[in-house]
Formats: structure tokens, C-alpha cells, sequence
């Protein structure tokens, strides 16, 4: 029967395939892989995971190419499923709490939700939208919520609810979609965090009202200063009330957002898991200094962590290509049946170039300054202290990518160790002259006379034993393009925010003997936009501060590693980061001082 099903699956593959549309990925279990060409021959372009929902672009014989996450690859059309395949048929979700609404419209009403443990069977389809039964309750989700999977999921949802717990609401006033009015003091049900939402029941309505609006607990400060208070004493302020009040908040490994996008520009002070779950929260008045409100959401939302382990003992290395030029960028993934440990080792033409220390790390990035045959290897070890050992092959052909002004230079990516800067090299004393890269790209200026090695060269003797004289090339560099500088460092947090505002740009020590570019405020002024030629370096030696990224406009959180920030590779021969960009409290560039960097 099974595979009769499958047939009549791909007969309607084959009769659909005209235009592009979503189809899921069946595997008798495991992952997919995904092929360069429609050949079972053909090198691996990248995996799928089973369930995974996919674009089927084209048909070719018994291949069908389909888009996964940006990338095109080929697979065979007996693992692809139709969503018309799934009418009649009892199935879950997605792996994550669905919605139901009463009509095939985001914009319709709510109408209940379903958790991933709750079995679906489909009535009808239109369109992207299913009509859907599932116990007493009934309505329409998205086909996209639905996995098609027939077994119950192994595990537990992301979020369990708790129907009928009931809080009080303080506030609800709120952007969201489905947002609903509800007065201070009624009595709500949570039934579902979503990032800073919770979704909400009352006697009448359902939806959404903002995370901080439920009260959990009663006041926790009487404390009040009149000085007005930074984000970082809020944040800190917030944490001691929170470990008063909370037991358990001291017990675990937290990391911290805030956002200020409050009425009365109320500091909203959350506290999270490493997997982006709220457990406390609290409100803080920056006026006052006062503490107005804490709340432990693990109460009633009981957070569970994925994990991507492969089954025991089993050991796989992707490699992002098997040819690349000169200059490009390999990017490698190890999947193990444990996160233990890693050690990586690199050989080209049979010699061994590097072999790097124990690490944690299971994403890796290489860039080849010689054309040649490479192996990476990689051994895992568990805590038992099994052991395994796998590699990749790759070729570096005998061709360069052209130089090209970057964004963000990664100045640890081993492309600059043969650089000359002055008597050092870019990669060892470069810092400040990637950030005049950045800075000279930022306002506006082009032409290879603003590439880093070019730079390196008009500028060498503002390099000195001590490292770069920053405020030399800064001088210099402003006279040479007619830029507008001063000579003192600004400290004033006002004036660096409104000069933020009007366009200008700072280059300043980010930390002990590293220089980086701040290029935007955020969008309440609290936070400075840094771009970051070897972060590091500024992560190991930043004090008193913290790197943050932006979650959602004017929600900031602590990064638990380097590894939060979009775009951060760690390179192979330098064992360390490439650039990056993110963000950092206002304060903290002022207490440094910062230099000015501006078009009249």
C-alpha cells in the first residue's frame, strides 16, 4: 500500500511540475541528500532534513530539481510528497505550536492552537491553507505548519502550554497581528509565548497581548535614586530583583535583552536560554531607577532544547565545494553523534599545513592562498572517549578571485598574513587600517587607492612599535580625502549620537590595542552599529560591556559567543573570527572616547 501511495505521489508530481510550488521531503528516515546534477553519481550539494518543506522547480525523468534554503540541488522524485496527497490523511505539525483560524486568512479570527503532539487530519486544501480537524477543535492552518509526517513526533513541543493558567494583565497595547485591548486587572490564560508575545485567552477574545504586560509577580524594588539609569545598569538592577525574588534565576545560565520601545520609556529587561526561550523578565523605569514589575515565564512555559545529534558513533564533514579559486571561501560542517570535541587538520599535496587545538568548534572556514589538492579531516571525541575520524577532498584551482572592496575585511581570515604593513603584516597590525577601509567604503569613496593593502602602503609610517598611531592616520587620511576630523577624542554621549544621526562615522579603541568603526545608532540611542575587522580580539579583552545583536528592531540581547552573529565563520589557520558586525551600548564607546570621521 505504502508503495502504491508513493506512486500515485509521483504521478502527480509528474502532472504538477509546470511552475514552481512547495512539496516535503519523505525519506524512509534520515536526511536527503541533494545532488549538483540529476545523477546519483554526482557530488553532494548539501543535505535535507526529512520533513523539510522545499521548492520543486523542475522535472528531469525521475529527478526533480528543488530549492532548499537558497541552494538548488537535484534529488529523486520518490522522496518528494504533494500536498494533495495529504486530504483524508492524519498527520502533525511542523515541530512547533500551530495556529487555527476560522477562515484561509492570516487576517482571519483565531479560533485554538495546536501543539506538535496534537494529530491533524486534513478535511480540504486551498490554496496555501488546509481546513483541519483535530479533537474538538476545528478551522483553518497553513499547509506550511504541517509536517506530514504519521507518526507521533518523538520529544516534546518547544513550548508546552498550560491551559488555564491564569495571570493578570497590567497593560496591552500593542503592534501585533491579532493583538487584542484588554484592560488592567483581567484576568488572562496564557496558552503560548511567542518571542515577546503571549498568546492570550479571556472570557470572550483571543490573541495576542506583549510578553511584559502579564504579571507574574508582584513589585520587587522600593528602591529610588534620582539619577537616571544606562541600559546596562537596568539590565543589572533588573537581575538583582530577579535573583531576590526567584530562586532558581541564579541558577542558570541566562543572557540578557533589552529594548526601550515601552510606554513611558520603560527598559523591558528579559533573560533567556541558550535557545532564545524568555524566562524572567522585568520592567524598569530608567527615571526612577525602580524596578516596577519581575516575572519567571518558566512558571508556565517549560522550554526544551533540539538537538541536531546523528545517531551514535555516526561522523559526517560537509564541504561547501570541491574546486574553488584562490581567495574563495571554504566553508566546512561536522555533524557528530556528540558536541564534545573537535580537532581539525589540513593537508595540501599529502604535506600537513595545520592541525588546530581541541575545540568546540563544528563549523570551520578556510581561505587558500595557493592553488593545489587539499584534505580536511576532522576526529570527534565523546566524553567516553570514543573516537572518530573523517575527511574531505578539495581542489584550488590555479586562478584568483579579482580584489574587490568588502563590506567587512576579515582581517583572521589567513588571506592578509603575507601583507605587508610596514614591517608587520595586515593580519598581525592591521586593525585600523581595515577600519579606515570600511570607514572610506561607508561615505561613499571608491577606487582601489581605499583597498587595505594600498592604504597599508600610503600610511606605514603611521605604524609604530607600540602599534598603529590612530590619531595620525586619521588626521592624515581626512586631509588626504577632505574629510572633516578632530584632533581629542569625543566622550559625549550626546554628541556622539546626534553625529551619528547627521551621517558621521567614529573609528575608536574598541579594546585594549584594537581598533574598529562604529556606524549607526540604534533607533532609541542606546546603541552604537560596530564593524569589526577581527572581533576576537575585542571579545577576549572587552571589560565591563557586552557585544549584543538586534533580535527584532529595538530588542537587543548579550551574544553567548560569536557564533550568535550573523555571518561569523571561524577560519582554520588563524583559529579565529572573521569580521562582523554588531552592536554595543552607547556608554561604553563614549567612556573609551572616539574619533571623528566626517564629510563636511
Amino acid at each position: 500500500m505504502r508503495r502504491i501511495w508513493l506512486l500515485g505521489c509521483i504521478l502527480l508530481l509528474l502532472a504538477t511540475a509546470a511552475c514552481a510550488e512547495d512539496v516535503r521531503i519523505q525519506t524512509p528516515g534520515g536526511k536527503l541528500n541533494a545532488r549538483k546534477a540529476a545523477d546519483s553519481q554526482s557530488g553532494i550539494a548539501f543535505t535535507i532534513a526529512n520533513h523539510s518543506l522545499v521548492s520543486l522547480e523542475e522535472l528531469q525523468g525521475d529527478w526533480a530539481r528543488i530549492t532548499y534554503k537558497k541552494k538548488t540541488g537535484y534529488v529523486k522524485t520518490e522522496f518528494l510528497l504533494l500536498p494533495s496527497a495529504l486530504v483524508g490523511e492524519t498527520v502533525y505539525t511542523d515541530g512547533e505550536t500551530a495556529l487555527l483560524y476560522l477562515a484561509p486568512d492570516t487576517n482571519a479570527a483565531l479560533c485554538g492552537i495546536l501543539s506538535p503532539l496534537d494529530p491533524v487530519t486534513v478535511l480540504s486544501l486551498e490554496d496555501a491553507w488546509a481546513q483541519v480537524q483535530s479533537g474538538s477543535q476545528s478551522g483553518w492552518m497553513q499547509l506550511s505548519a504541517l509536517s506530514w509526517q504519521r507518526k507521533e513526533p518523538e520529544g516534546t513541543p518547544e513550548w508546552i502550554p498550560l491551559r488555564g493558567r491564569t495571570v493578570m494583565a497590567v497593560t496591552a497595547d500593542s503592534n501585533q497581528a491579532h493583538s487584542i485591548s484588554v484592560e488592567s486587572g483581567t484576568p488572562v490564560t496564557v496558552t503560548q509565548i511567542l518571542d515577546d508575545h503571549c498568546l492570550v485567552q479571556t472570557d470572550s477574545v483571543m490573541g495576542y497581548i506583549p510578553v511584559h504586560a502579564v504579571a507574574l509577580a508582584e513589585d520587587a524594588s522600593d528602591w529610588n535614586p534620582s539619577e537616571t539609569m544606562t541600559p546596562s545598569e537596568a539590565l543589572e538592577k533588573a537581575a538583582a530583583a530577579l535573583k531576590k525574588r526567584f530562586r532558581t534565576f541564579s541558577k542558570q545560565k541566562l543572557y540578557s535583552s533589552i529594548s526601550r520601545e515601552m510606554p513611558q520609556n520603560l527598559y523591558h529587561c528579559l533573560y533567556l536560554n541558550e535557545d532564545d526561550q524568555v524566562l524572567y523578565g522585568a520592567l524598569v523605569d530608567p527615571s526612577t531607577a525602580r524596578v516596577l514589575l519581575t516575572a519567571s515565564y518558566a512558571d508556565f512555559a517549560v522550554p526544551v532544547p533540539e538537538s541536531n545529534l546523528l545517531p551514535y558513533a555516526e561522523l559526517r564533514l560537509d564541504v561547501s565545494a570541491d574546486r574553488l579559486r584562490i581567495g574563495e571561501i571554504l566553508d566546512c560542517t561536522v555533524q557528530a553523534w556528540t558536541n564534545a570535541s573537535c580537532i581539525w587538520s589540513l593537508q595540501k599535496d599529502g604535506k600537513v599545513l595545520l592541525t588546530s587545538e581541541d575545540t568546540g568548534h563544528f563549523h570551520a572556514s578556510y581561505r587558500p592562498r595557493t592553488s593545489g589538492e587539499y584534505t580536511i579531516s576532522v576526529t570527534v571525541t565523546d566524553p567516553d572517549g570514543l573516537s572518530k575520524s573523517t575527511d574531505a577532498e578539495f581542489t584550488v584551482l590555479d586562478e584568483s578571485v579579482p580584489e574587490a572592496l568588502c563590506d567587512v575585511y576579515s582581517q583572521k581570515d589567513g588571506w592578509w598574513a603575507d601583507k605587508a604593513y610596514r614591517k608587520s603584516t595586515l593580519e598581525q597590525s592591521g586593525c585600523a587600517i581595515f577600519t579606515l577601509s570600511h570607514a572610506l567604503n561607508r561615505l561613499g569613496f571608491e577606487g582601489d587607492d581605499i583597498l587595505p593593502e594600498n592604504l597599508a602602503r600610503t600610511y606605514a609610517l603611521c605604524l609604530t612599535v607600540d602599534g598603529t598611531n590612530n590619531e595620525r592616520l586619521i588626521l592624515e587620511s581626512s586631509a588626504q580625502y577632505g574629510l572633516t576630523t578632530r584632533r581629542n577624542l569625543i566622550e559625549d554621549k550626546t554628541n556622539i549620537a546626534s553625529l551619528l544621526r547627521s551621517g558621521a562615522l567614529f573609528s575608536f579603541s574598541i579594546a585594549r590595542g584594537h581598533i574598529a568603526l562604529i556606524d549607526g545608532l540604534s533607533a532609541d540611542g542606546t546603541m552604537v552599529h560596530i564593524v569589526d575587522s577581527a572581533p576576537s580580539a575585542t571579545y577576549e579583552r572587552i571589560v565591563n560591556t557586552e557585544i549584543y545583536i538586534e533580535k527584532k528592531e529595538g530588542l537587543f540581547r548579550s551574544i553567548r559567543s560569536l557564533d550568535d552573529i550573523a555571518g561569523a565563520r571561524w577560519y582554520l589557520d588563524t583559529e579565529a573570527y572573521g569580521g562582523l558586525e554588531y552592536w554595543m551600548p552607547l556608554e561604553y564607546a563614549a567612556r573609551r572616547g572616539v574619533r571623528l570621521i566626517q564629510r563636511p
